[in-house]
């Protein structure tokens, strides 16, 4: 996923907190690695660490297609869901990025359903491409 690494705002343990710009957004994540340059773009891995429940903090979408923003308290996803409920394994599609989450309330299969995520925040590693 291609983002624009606008502002490196302070150091933390992992690396950095930034703001990215992604889709006409900008969002606040955790810069995992080196230090970045300012205002250049970076193809990264995104990852999520939340625990999601479905109808608590992940909820189908009346959206169809990709988009990441922030309000005051959460980050807000927009992807397609796919769970496998044999294996309990699920991942989201974001802007063509495969990220896997942890999932819990959903008791059937799901295929490229659209759903809202509600996060707390997002981690970005730098794929050095």
């Amino acid at each position: 996923m291609i983002v624009k690494l606008v502002t490196i705002l302070a150091k933390v343990s992992e690396g950095y907190k930034v703001t990215i710009h992604i889709n006409g957004e900008n969002i606040v994540a955790e810069w995992v690695g080196k230090k970045p340059k300012e205002n250049r773009e970076y193809d990264v891995e995104l990852d999520i660490d939340d625990h999601f429940a479905w109808g608590d903090n992940i909820f189908l979408s009346t959206e169809k297609s990709s988009l990441i923003s922030q309000d005051d308290n959460h980050i807000n996803i927009v992807a397609k869901l796919n769970f496998n409920y044999d294996d309990n394994h699920a991942s989201i599609n974001v802007n063509g990025s495969i990220v896997l989450i942890e999932l819990k309330g959903i008791h059937h299969d799901v295929f490229d359903e659209w759903v809202n995520l509600k996060c707390t925040k997002v981690k970005v590693y730098d794929t050095n491409l």
